[in-house]
């Protein structure tokens, strides 16, 4: 038997490149309870299967076109694929139509966080969410026989540039910042009944996204973030900044901006031995009845 390597999704046309990490999870649910007479279980069964697609992609800027802050609905027009690439006799990727594919026609792909720190690259937590058409059918269906996308390169990367938090009477330039984590907060889940294996259903029931960012100039500390002062989008902005396609420097005009309003509050500061110290401020995300509480612009 070959190997396999993780090799790219897509959603419909789409390649979502840049991927460090592939995992297609079946999540089984099996019973196997013991009765009366007996220490060994006399009687298994599945009770429940609900697959998700969890991966990790560097390429934040395109795959954040797609799924924007609220993730993006898988359908029959637009499925979602999972590719695995079979390895050849000299290590390599094979060519050919001889790849494994898991392909799913139901479900939302969500961004899950957006974590970046000082000079390194930016990463996306996604994770995609998948339903069957009836509840008998599986919502993965798999094949050995597929041909390979046509992957980008992956040279596309992006870190820390800037964070400013606030609202018009008051605005707080962050100044060195360390860390940047956006949590979505999507709290969607599939949704079943009659006993089905298969859920049928997807349910957001929740968004409630989150911004955490670390720096080391903890002079910008005031009064005001200890009681919490609120944060608008107009004057709530993390900028990150493109790095330049021959590895010097940045490019111009390629930043991917994101901004947030809700209330934001100091966490810690917070230092250990004689190394500089460092604040967390933590934004809260609601929405300010227009846009969303986390807007991206890529």
């Amino acid at each position: 038997m070959s190997l396999r390597s993780a090799y790219a999704v897509t959603l419909g046309a789409t390649v979502l490149s840049g991927l460090t990490s592939l995992d297609v999870q079946n999540n089984p649910e099996v019973d196997n309870e013991t009765g009366i007479g007996s220490p060994y279980p006399q009687f298994a069964v599945v009770t429940g299967i609900k697959p998700k697609i969890p991966f990790v992609s560097r390429a934040i800027k395109s795959v954040l076109s797609v799924t924007g802050s609220d993730g993006a609905e898988i359908t029959t027009a637009a499925k979602l694929a999972a590719y695995f690439a079979k390895i050849g006799t000299n290590g390599l990727v094979e060519s050919g139509t001889v790849h494994t594919q898991y392909i799913a026609e139901r479900g939302l792909l969500i961004p899950r966080r957006l974590s970046v720190e000082h000079q390194r690259f930016a990463s996306l937590d996604l994770e995609a969410m998948l339903y069957s058409i009836d509840g008998a059918a599986h919502p993965l269906a798999i094949a050995h026989n597929l041909a390979l996308p046509t992957i980008a390169r992956d040279n596309v990367r992006h870190t820390i540039k800037s964070v400013v938090i606030g609202n018009a009477l008051a605005e707080i330039d962050l100044g060195c910042v360390t860390r940047v984590e956006v949590n979505f907060g999507n709290q969607a889940r599939t949704v079943g009944c009659s006993s089905d294996v298969y859920d049928t259903h997807l349910s957001q029931d929740t968004i409630q996204p989150t911004i955490s960012i670390t720096g080391i100039t903890p002079g910008i500390v005031s009064n005001d973030l200890l009681e919490g002062i609120l944060a608008e989008h107009s004057d709530t902005v993390i900028t990150l900044r493109q790095y330049n396609e021959s590895g010097v420097g940045f490019e111009a005009d390629e930043d991917v901006v994101i901004t947030g309003h809700g209330l934001a509050v100091l966490e810690n500061h917070s230092g250990q031995g004689s190394r500089e110290s460092s604040v967390t401020i933590n934004v809260t995300c609601t929405w300010d009845g227009t846009n969303k509480p986390i807007v991206i612009a890529t």
